[in-house]
C-alpha cells in the first residue's frame, strides 16, 4: 500500500505539469509562463459582407497651368497682313462688304528699318464705279504681335509694285 499512496501524488504532479504545457503540443511542449494565464483562441474572419461606404466623388486636380509665352513674339508676315487687313476693313471700310485678296497675292516686304510693308488688292463690293471700287489697303507695321506699331495703313489706288516704294520715309507729324 505505500507503493500506492508514493504513486499518487506522484501521478498528481504529472498532471499538473502536463495541464501547464502547451495544449497543442503532443508530449514534451513547453509549460507557459503563467501556470494561471489562460490563452484565448484568435478570432477569425467573417465571411459576412459588411456594408461599406459609398465612396464620396472627388475632384480630380486642376491641370497644370500653361507655361507662359514668350515675353514678346515678332510679328510674322502673315501676321503683319492679318492686322492690315483688319484695320483697313474695321476703320476704313466699317460695316460695308469688301472682297480682300488672299495672303498669296499680296505683297508683304520686310523693310530695311525692321518694319514690314504690306500692299494687298481690295474690291469694295457696295460701288460700281471702279476706280472707287477696286482699291488697294497699303499698310506698315512694326512691333510684337502682343504690342503691335501701326505705322502707316489706308487705302491707295492700285499700282504696280515697280511704282511703290516699300521702304519710302514714314512721314511724321
Amino acid at each position: 500500500m505505500i507503493r500506492t499512496a508514493i504513486a499518487a501524488p506522484v501521478l498528481l504532479a504529472a498532471v499538473l505539469a502536463l495541464s501547464a504545457c502547451d495544449p497543442g503540443s503532443t508530449g514534451g511542449g513547453t509549460p507557459s509562463s503563467s501556470p494561471t494565464s489562460s490563452r484565448t483562441p484568435t478570432p477569425t474572419a467573417s465571411l459576412t459582407a459588411t456594408p461599406s461606404a459609398t465612396p464620396t466623388p472627388t475632384t480630380p486636380p486642376a491641370p497644370p497651368a500653361p507655361a507662359p509665352g514668350p515675353v514678346s513674339t515678332p510679328l510674322s508676315a502673315r501676321g503683319a497682313f492679318d492686322r492690315c487687313v483688319g484695320l483697313a476693313t474695321s476703320l476704313l471700310y466699317a460695316g460695308r462688304p469688301v472682297t480682300v485678296a488672299p495672303y498669296s497675292s499680296a505683297n508683304v516686304i520686310a523693310r530695311t528699318d525692321g518694319l514690314w510693308y504690306v500692299y494687298t488688292e481690295v474690291t469694295i463690293n457696295d460701288t460700281a464705279n471702279p476706280p472707287e471700287r477696286d482699291v488697294a489697303y497699303e499698310c506698315v507695321l512694326g512691333g510684337t504681335v502682343e504690342s503691335p506699331r501701326d505705322e502707316i495703313y489706308g487705302a491707295v489706288v492700285r499700282s504696280p509694285l515697280s511704282s511703290r516704294d516699300p521702304n519710302a520715309p514714314i512721314p511724321t507729324g
